[in-house]
């Protein structure tokens, strides 16, 4: 299966405004989306943005292999978090990651390349873009665990 993510071509920086608004689903839930134009240039991204000079590097082929990898480990296990996830996309060589098996698989360690910060932000970029989902299992009276799954491929 062929899998493409075309909209990872931005600066790795988002506001803070869409992060919340994912975060407590108020898209989903009220319909509302961010206006870039309503930052006003008061965040940290924008204020930084005035004094570092960044660069726009395409993660569509990281994107890609992170959905990939993230098909192999549902393979495994439909119980996945994100933070196996980017561990296994990094190659982090953590007794957790070996016992899994995660780094038997041919996707593992697509994202050494990236710094850590890097992995994590592609992983929050593809479940706020919907590629990942989000879901939490109760696994007792008081507990519970958030999980990751693909929802659906990026479409050209």
């Amino acid at each position: 299966m062929t899998v493409v993510a075309p909209k990872f071509c931005e600066p790795f920086f988002v506001y803070y405004s869409i992060c919340l608004l994912a975060y407590f689903h108020a898209r989903q839930y009220f319909g509302e989306a961010f206006d870039r134009s309503a930052c006003n240039g008061f965040c940290d991204n924008c204020v930084d943005a005035l004094v570092t000079v960044r660069e726009n590097q395409d993660y569509t082929p990281a994107a890609q292999d992170a959905l990939r990898l993230v098909q192999e480990m549902q393979q495994q296990s439909d119980q996945i978090t994100q933070v196996q996830c980017v561990a296994a996309f990094w190659g982090s060589q953590t007794k957790d990651v070996k016992d899994r098996g995660h780094d038997k698989l041919q996707h593992f360690a697509k994202g050494q390349n990236m710094s850590r910060v890097q992995a994590e932000r592609l992983f929050d970029y593809l479940l706020l873009d919907g590629a990942l989902e989000a879901f939490v299992v109760r696994n007792g009276p008081k507990w519970s665990n958030s999980y990751v799954k693909v929802r659906r491929l990026p479409e050209l």
